[in-house]
């Protein structure tokens, strides 16, 4: 059996960002940034600096660029530290792009499946810290945040889309 060298992981994974980024009859893209790290935690940096990047181009206001920061950072964590339990490594493709009234997100990886869309509970938020539960409560954050979270895996790739609306009523930039 022939292993995927890492030129091949990249192709395919590059594959996967470009297979839902064609603009649609509703979507003026006018601002895309894509960035392919290692599922590490040490390269969300990278990420950060690929969507201020994008939120200084697309001009979007301080409290998007936050929310965009926000969820990405919970997702990118998440995965890294749960998807792979092997330790294996891989790469991560994040992506995002600027359409009529809100920005899309989109992550890609090779992790174990995990439906980020689907929230099955609210966490426990009674009690204090000690009392809680641990987990949940980053998810919940991601899916009270954004417009919209979907998630889709194809073969063995995960593909997380959040939508983050542009006028995000109350919050001050």
């Amino acid at each position: 059996m022939r292993q995927r060298n890492s030129q091949d992981k990249r192709a395919e994974l590059s594959l996967a960002l470009s297979a839902d980024t064609r603009p649609t009859r509703h979507l003026n893209v006018a601002h895309v940034e894509t960035a392919t790290v290692r599922n590490d935690l040490a390269d969300l940096p990278a990420v950060y600096a690929t969507l201020e990047a994008f939120a200084a181009a697309a001009d979007l206001p301080d409290s998007v660029r936050r929310t965009l920061l926000l969820i990405v950072e919970e997702l990118f964590s998440n995965t890294v530290s749960y998807g792979y339990p092997d330790g294996s490594e891989d790469e991560i493709g994040v992506s995002v792009r600027l359409g009529p009234g809100h920005v899309e997100l989109m992550l890609v990886d090779r992790a174990i499946p995990f439906d980020s869309g689907a929230l099955s509970e609210d966490p426990n938020v009674e009690g204090t810290v000690e009392e809680r539960d641990i987990g949940g409560l980053g998810l919940f954050l991601v899916h009270q945040l954004a417009e919209k979270v979907s998630h889709e895996r194809d073969g063995d790739t995960n593909r997380t889309v959040i939508l983050i609306a542009l006028d995000r009523d109350g919050e001050a930039d």
